[in-house]
């Protein structure tokens, strides 16, 4: 009996003994598991620490008829640069139609994901038929109709202004979104075919180390200013990319945009602009949206010079690399150079496209595609 009761003393203390090791052996799997996620977290930053941004105003959209600055070479020239600057994310400006929107497609549809949104222009065309038909209507003659078809058909829509009215991306805007290093695999599929739905990429599925992209595209609370914005609503693209593991607040931000063009008082198309009260509200609301946010990356085309302190950087903690690690490099963008650029007697070279960033650190800053052949601005990116 002595034996038996000593025998099933030993066999609890075993068990005990036992149950111990298999609770610190779980213990140390789940530490393991923390150091895991740890450094799949660490990577994940250092991912989206390291990106190529570039943002690049590439002036008006595809006409339908003959242009001598708006041509197929152009285009290509675009597609050609875009794909050799292996960017991460491109934030593009004045993709105003759907012709421009699908040769960019066609080019690098396989490299990058598209975000954009479609625009109503029912409005625009019946006030263009109007006019239209009340010229024929008064006019009456058939040289004079064979003259309108002609300057509406191959003059009227070569122009920019007309490619922003009656532009069929809203705000003419376009964000690209690398697939091998950002999204890698796109979980639903429905990315790229012109329709925004719910702005969700994959939603969460199969992708390397981003859990989701949401897209939406905002149009400014202020449109005072410039007589374009009756027409088409200036606009801003809002991307907000989280990685596995990350909470909300250390989402990145991305913001595309392209801010007024004429100033307070301006009342002509002449390319400088002036310091002006309403655009600087349209960079206050993007400013405004990173704040809730650690890392934010604003791109555009603002037309506002730095002189004007229409960007209040110390509030919004956000850093200009070009303003900062310039090193006497010409970062104009919009230059007298260019043979696109449409330059009045005593226009100057000016920088009116911009990289802020907040949270994150790049190693440089680069004016790219300089040749003038492409677009009446040079692209920039940071790295």
């Amino acid at each position: 009996m002595m034996k038996e009761r000593k025998e099933k003393k030993e066999e609890k203390k075993e068990a005990k003994r036992e149950e111990k090791r298999e609770k610190k052996q779980e213990k140390e799997k789940e530490k393991e598991k923390e150091k895991e996620k740890e450094k799949e977290k660490i990577n994940t930053k250092d991912k989206l620490n390291n990106l190529h941004i570039l943002s690049w105003n590439i002036y008006g959209g595809l006409p339908w008829g003959f242009s001598l600055n708006n041509h197929k070479k152009r285009i290509d020239k675009i597609s050609k640069y875009l794909r050799e600057s292996q960017a991460d994310i491109i934030c593009l400006q004045e993709v105003q139609d759907f012709a421009l929107l699908n040769y960019l497609k066609k080019s690098l549809g396989e490299e990058y994901e598209f975000f954009y949104k479609e625009r109503t222009i029912i409005l625009p065309y019946i006030t263009l038929f109007l006019i239209l038909f009340i010229l024929y209507y008064s006019i009456r003659d058939v040289c004079w109709v064979i003259l309108l078809f002609i300057f509406t058909n191959f003059i009227l829509k070569n122009l920019n202004v007309y490619n922003y009215i009656f532009g069929e991306v809203s705000g003419g805007l376009l964000t690209l979104v690398s697939k091998s290093k950002i999204v890698r695999k796109v979980g639903d599929g429905k990315v790229g075919d012109g329709k925004v739905g719910d702005g969700k990429v994959g939603d969460g599925k199969d992708s390397s180390f981003i859990e989701s992209i949401n897209f939406e595209c905002v149009s400014f609370k202020e449109q005072d200013g410039d007589i374009l914005n009756n027409f088409s609503k200036r606009a801003y693209h809002k991307l907000i990319i989280r990685e596995k593991l990350e909470r909300n607040s250390e989402a990145l931000l991305i913001i595309n945009s392209h801010t007024n063009f004429l100033s307070k008082g301006q009342i002509d198309l002449q390319n400088k602009p002036n310091k002006c009260i309403y655009r600087e509200n349209q960079l206050r609301e993007m400013c405004e949206e990173t704040r809730t946010y650690e890392r934010s990356i604003i791109c555009g085309c603002f037309n506002s010079l730095e002189e004007f302190g229409e960007i209040d950087f110390n509030k919004y903690k956000l850093v200009d690399y070009f303003a900062e690690n310039r090193d006497g490099e010409d970062t104009n963008t919009w230059h007298i150079d260019n043979p696109l650029v449409q330059k009045n007697e005593g226009d100057e070279s000016m920088r009116i496209d911009y990289i802020l960033v907040k949270g994150m650190d790049f190693n440089d800053c680069s004016v790219l595609f300089k040749d003038g052949l492409a677009s009446d601005h040079y692209a920039i990116m940071i790295f």
